[in-house]
């Protein structure tokens, strides 16, 4: 093709879609097909880019390439545009590459006027249908082009006839609500209708819908312009919507609705009840056959579900649009299966067909329809699923509310080891301060909480009770609605509805499809039991990650931990340690069964000890207060004493000093106590429900004399619960690399460990010196020419990227039988998991939430999608 503005139908295909759109693309194949489809013309997405917004006109050379093609649509037709004898009516609808559903403009019965109403009453037999059918134009141009709100013209089919036994009231009605006359000029009505098309693409809507769908604002739309096939010229006629299969629950067989008499803008609108599309084959057989036959054929040739649109004009089945059907994930998913099944597809296209964010709409609770709510903010999503409550703004509102068993939502700027108590009461968390790996994401996705944390465009005025999302003022009590899974927050209370992936056999297959295609393997970073066995029911191999800070920041250990760190004697830092120590035995025992059997690494704490230390400025507050109310007495000393613990143990940085590795140098008997609780527990858990491999992760090393400290007390434990037990106990050593240093001596690291896991958020933290939460508000990537990309989390391929490449790369030297794993958000990037599966990384370990999408992509970028 010479020129790229205007395609006539035969000479389009599918693979023009992005010039010709959706419709245009599909109408062009059906006539390559064979299907009975109606001659057009498409003017195409680059015509669009021509298109100057609010002119109601088109170019000069383009007005003329569609006048000339309409000449031939003429000569194909035996029909003429605007002739009151014969005349070719068409319609002009919306054509954008990726579908955008009742967001853009349609114009039927284009070419429609006063003079030609007599043509289409000697053709329907029927005077009333001309009105009919100019009331629709006039309804449909006026709210395209003049922005007349629907209904105003034409509320329902019984007004079109009832117009009176001329159009002149509707004419005039129309001159009222526009100020302007109706053009009884037909290329004026198609000219403008076009330019109302384009126009409609910049509408407010129209963009939301395209943010929202993350379909590109500069995309465009193409205009297909078609003759009119009636459906509403007698009983013998009609048009309907069916899909090839259900769009609800993947079933095979047509699934549909139409209305007899009808146009097919009436069945969109809602403004009569359809019948089932089972009517259609009782009423008229051999219009269901053939129906069912095209949807068939458009089925197999597309290789997907079809959405179809169609018209029957006096007996004739008219074929006016396919599509790939939107459908429920469940739909999906059993429709990906079936299909691979039936030969259709192969497992690998059923795999690459799955989108991550259908796993998210299976995960959990979640919002029935967000498109109804007012967006008010967003965050960073950390909690799957979704919460609707009240806001509460402290501990005390949250015991008020759910007092009144009444959900709610725990806004705060940031949470603390203190707020650990109240957590597990509220429906949901979001935070104006914090990142994914902060205390309120871990704590609530321990709790298997909806959270969303970060949301910087939040402001708490806790002074008059009030937040500020945006320009909105919510107060404390009214309610809000929060997405974890993808960090929205919205006003009021919308819609939950209950979402039951386990029930879900087609995604377990689609599941065992991608393992297989993967050399990746996905294991979970899970820290309780019951997110242990909520993951192991879908085949996991095992648990890559165990964290135990939950153990304490939990509130009923919290205080024994603060003791053993803070107490002013060593018998009651003793006796805080012996409690932990059976406490936590108790909780590793539940661990450790919840595996069944499946691999488990547990790692040590490695939360900064400041990070469980109580307020010092509630301290002082305290202090303060005692000394005015009640001036000198043993209160102010044991506080005054508990405030130096407190000041022993003060960091400067807290982040990067004592923690994980280097907390056992300082506080050897704490780690001691846990290796014991852990080991111990599994001298009580019988051979058979024990892991089947089951490893001891230390955090935060730096170098080779910081593991040997930690394995001979790892040693020291394991001999002495071996004589008192007569058990042998088999553990695996692990290291984490969470700092440069680490990862420029893994070759060494690698020698006297089983695995290396590394830390990509940490280590991506350490690099740039900033936590995540901070990197995303202050750092910025810049390409070569000094332009904005983006932030270093989740992905810097360049930086951390390379650093990753060299301790895998020295240490894989170092020691072949030494497993490489990672863990971080790098592990949701696309193109990261691509590059692990490259360097040869054994496995990666996903949060529970995040699994499912990291198997699936894994299996999608090892087979080329």
């Amino acid at each position: 093709m010479t020129n790229q503005w205007v395609v006539p139908l035969e000479e389009g295909s599918q693979d023009l879609q992005p010039l010709l759109g959706g419709k245009g693309a599909g109408l062009a194949e059906m006539l390559r097909l064979g299907i009975p489809t109606l001659p057009g013309f498409i003017i195409t997405t680059e015509a669009w880019k021509t298109h100057t917004p609010g002119s109601r006109s088109l170019i000069p050379d383009l007005w003329k390439e569609v006048r000339d093609v309409l000449t031939d649509l003429e000569a194909k037709t035996g029909k003429v545009f605007g002739s009151p004898i014969d005349p070719l009516i068409v319609s002009v609808r919306s054509s954008p590459p990726i579908s955008m559903p009742g967001q853009l403009k349609t114009i039927l019965n284009v070419g429609l006027t006063a003079a030609v109403i007599d043509g289409l009453a000697r053709l329907s037999e029927d005077p009333g249908f001309g009105r009919d059918t100019l009331a629709r134009l006039a309804q449909m141009y006026g709210e395209a082009v003049h922005g007349i709100p629907k209904g105003r013209l034409v509320d329902s089919p019984e007004d079109a006839e009832q117009m009176g036994s001329t159009v002149g009231q509707l004419l005039a009605l129309f001159r009222k609500e526009t100020g302007e006359d109706f053009p009884q000029d037909p290329y004026v009505q198609l000219q403008r209708g076009v330019a109302a098309v384009f126009d409609s693409w910049f509408g407010d809507n129209a963009r939301q819908y395209r943010e929202d769908q993350q379909i590109p604002q500069d995309q465009g739309t193409a205009v297909v312009v078609q003759q009119m096939a009636f459906g509403n010229l007698g009983p013998d006629s009609g048009s309907g919507v069916v899909f090839s299969r259900n769009p609800a629950t993947g079933e095979r067989g047509l699934y549909g609705e139409y209305l007899s008499n009808s146009q097919g803008e009436q069945l969109v609108a809602g403004v009569v009840t359809p019948r089932s599309i089972s009517d259609l084959g009782r009423e008229w057989p051999e219009v269901y056959g053939e129906l069912e036959a095209a949807c068939s054929r458009l089925e197999k040739h597309f290789r997907d579900v079809q959405d179809v649109e169609f018209t029957v004009e006096r007996g004739r089945l008219w074929i006016l649009q396919t599509r790939a059907a939107k459908r429920t994930p469940h739909a999906t998913l059993k429709t990906l299966v079936d299909m691979a099944d039936e030969g259709l597809i192969t497992r690998t296209q059923a795999v690459h067909r799955v989108k991550p964010g259908i796993l998210e709409e299976l995960a959990g609770a979640a919002l029935f329809d967000s498109s109804a709510g007012e967006r008010l903010a967003c965050g960073i999503q950390s909690g799957p699923g979704a919460a609707v409550g009240k806001i509460a703004l402290d501990r005390d509102q949250v015991a008020h509310f759910t007092a009144k068993h009444l959900p709610v939502i725990l806004v705060t700027e940031q949470t603390s080891a203190d707020d650990a108590a109240i957590m597990p009461l509220v429906s949901g968390i979001l935070t104006q301060h914090g990142g994914a790996t902060s205390h309120a994401a871990v704590v609530a996705r321990g709790l298997g909480k909806p959270c969303v944390v970060g949301c910087e465009g939040m402001e708490i005025d806790r002074d008059e009770r009030v937040v500020r999302l945006g320009n909105v003022r919510v107060r404390e009590g009214d309610e809000i609605s929060i997405d974890g899974s993808t960090g929205r927050v919205y006003r009021g209370s919308l819609e939950l509805v209950s979402q039951h992936t386990s029930d879900s056999e087609e995604l377990r297959t689609l599941l065992s499809w991608a393992d297989e295609l993967s050399r990746l393997r996905i294991l979970a970073d899970a820290s309780t039991p019951a997110e242990i066995e909520a993951v192991l029911e879908w085949g996991v191999e095992g648990v890559g990650l165990c964290r135990t800070e939950r153990l304490y920041f939990d509130s009923a250990y919290l205080p024994l931990f603060r003791q053993a760190i803070l107490a002013d004697s060593a018998a009651g830092s003793q006796r805080a340690l012996d409690e932990l120590r059976r406490s936590h035995r108790e909780e590793f025992r539940a661990l450790l069964r919840a595996t069944k059997g499946r691999r488990l690494w547990v790692r040590l704490l490695d939360a900064p000890v400041d990070h469980f230390l109580p307020d010092r400025e509630a301290l002082l507050t305290e202090l303060a207060e005692i000394r005015v109310l009640y001036g000198w007495n043993e209160e102010i000393g044991t506080r005054e004493a508990l405030l130096r613990a407190v000041d022993g143990w003060r960091q400067s940085n807290p982040d990067f000093a004592l923690r994980g590795v280097r907390l056992a140098s300082a506080l050897p008997e704490v780690a001691e106590a846990q290796i014991e609780a852990l080991l111990g527990a599994a001298c009580d858990v019988p051979s058979e429900e024990l892991p089947s491999d089951l490893g001891i992760l230390i955090p935060f090393v730096t170098h080779v004399g910081e593991i040997r400290q930690v394995l001979r007390l790892i040693q020291n434990v394991a001999h002495r619960l071996g004589e008192t037990t007569g058990a042998r106990i088999s553990y695996r050593l692990g290291a984490m690399i969470e700092t440069p240093r680490a990862a420029a001596v893994a070759g060494q690291l690698s020698s006297v460990v089983d695995l290396l896991c590394i830390d990509s958020d940490a280590l991506t933290e350490t690099v740039f010196s900033a936590s995540r939460e901070d990197g995303r508000r202050f750092l910025t990537m810049r390409s070569s020419d000094g332009q904005a990309s983006s932030s270093p989390f989740p992905a810097d391929v360049q930086g951390v990227g390379v650093l990753m490449r060299l301790a895998i790369d020295q240490a894989r030297a170092s020691s072949a039988e030494c497993e490489i794993a990672i863990r971080g958000s790098h592990v949701q990037d696309r193109s990261m998991l691509a590059a692990f599966d490259e360097w040869g990384v054994d496995f990666v370990c996903c949060q529970p939430s995040r699994l499912l999408k990291a198997r699936l992509t894994a299996g999608q970028v090892a087979s080329g999608a």
